[in-house]
């Protein structure tokens, strides 16, 4: 009995195999002798393609992949669809898989040709494997089938379509955070195509700065044809056009750096001051600590740059420093900077276009704070005393309003 069952699952297991090695070779065949995807695929692989032609040939890749797949079925099964349900289904996840296999490799390559030609030494991301994705195209099929096989194939060449592009979205998401993280400044523009898109699509459409990107952006619904491209900046300008800039108007050495910090090992820097760790029973702290989730989900960079006088490049590296990046301490760990009450409200003000001149003083201080520290490599606590000998925040702050700060309720 059990070499039967043994052998059974050997047979369903080549055939499997069998089928899937078939659909690999009709594509293989149908993208070389299709005129429109050689083009595409031929500019991508000599380092000349886009993300757009990128998207344009994972929606015909997809496409074709879904012809050839209805095409076996319907070679291998009748009309009422009276085979193995899990067997067509496995068959339909390994073509998936194939799928995002080949539009990955196509989506890697066209990133690192974009670094190449940006002069960026990074390596290209990979975008994760989206199982829930692909299960969620069988469920649809599988419910489609039990009315239609002609509406489930329908259904899955749209889904194909979009599946493929998506798989393009992804990578562009991947690889702009990667580079984010990094110290880049990744602008993603989404643009609009086909037959009067529709509404949803016409608000999405633009170009996005990180950290400001909606997750919406990389989104797509059935039949969407929109395309979302990410083209690297180049290296770090803005942190090499200050290095020149400071190394002129240097006037400290780094191993003259404040002393008095290294002995202050249990406090934590918020950012422009020093602040003791966050207190659950104070509501100061815990407004903060609310506030700093909104800023951080929140498209203000273009506010705050048209309030305060700084460029959108320096708002972001400023936004990064404080709410995004995880800083060196003395003990070589590293974390967030901890939620800061004034430090959350001065932001606020910024955004809503109504800045005080010590909010101003207060993005002197974290830019230069960041500059510093990245230049330097230094902890967040060097680099804020160092900061703090031209760009004074906190004093100026406890000048403004005394020793408690910003008012309670402004939050």
């Amino acid at each position: 009995m059990a070499k039967a069952i043994l052998g059974t699952v050997q047979q369903a297991a080549s055939k499997y195999a069998d089928t899937l090695q078939e659909i690999k070779d009709e594509l293989s065949k149908r993208c070389q002798t299709d005129k429109e995807i050689s083009t595409l695929l031929a500019r991508i692989q000599s380092g000349s393609g886009s993300y757009e032609d990128a998207s344009e040939a994972s929606r015909r890749i997809g496409s074709e992949l879904s012809r050839i797949y209805t095409q076996k079925m319907r070679d291998a099964y009748d009309i009422n669809m009276s085979a193995d349900t899990g067997e067509i289904d496995e068959i339909l996840r390994q073509t998936l898989k194939h799928d995002y296999d080949t539009i990955a490799d196509l989506s890697r390559t066209t990133q690192e040709s974009l670094n190449k030609t940006a002069g960026i030494n990074m390596k290209a991301v990979v975008p994760e494997y989206n199982v829930n994705r692909t299960e969620g195209i069988i469920s649809r099929v599988d419910e489609f089938s039990q009315r239609n096989l002609d509406a489930a194939m329908n259904e899955l060449e749209t889904n194909m379509e979009n599946y493929s592009m998506s798989v393009v979205d992804d990578s562009v998401k991947a690889n702009a955070e990667y580079q984010f993280k990094a110290g880049m400044v990744p602008k993603i523009k989404r643009i609009m195509h086909g037959f009067k898109p529709c509404k949803w699509c016409q608000a999405l459409a633009g170009t996005y700065e990180y950290p400001d990107v909606p997750d919406d952006v990389y989104r797509r619904h059935q039949n969407c044809y929109c395309t979302v491209t990410y083209t690297p900046a180049g290296s770090k300008k803005s942190q090499d056009v200050w290095s020149k800039k400071w190394g002129k108007e240097q006037d400290f050495e780094i191993e003259q750096r404040i002393k008095a910090y290294s002995n202050q090992r249990s406090t934590v820097l918020s950012g422009g001051k020093q602040y003791h760790p966050m207190d659950p029973s104070n509501p100061r702290d815990v407004s903060a600590a609310r506030e700093y989730r909104k800023i951080s989900r929140n498209n203000d960079i273009a506010r705050i740059a048209d309030s305060s006088g700084f460029s959108r490049e320096d708002i972001i590296q400023i936004k990064r420093h404080i709410f995004y990046d995880k800083h060196k301490k003395y003990d070589g760990e590293y974390g967030l900077l901890v939620p800061d009450y004034d430090m959350a409200v001065a932001w606020k003000r910024l955004a809503n276009g109504k800045p005080e001149e010590r909010d101003i003083v207060l993005l002197h201080h974290e830019l230069l704070e960041s500059k510093l520290e990245k230049e330097y490599n230094l902890t967040i606590a060097e680099a804020h005393a160092t900061a703090t000998k031209k760009y004074d925040w906190a004093s100026r702050l406890i000048s403004d309003l005394g020793e408690k700060g910003e008012p309670d309720g402004l939050l």
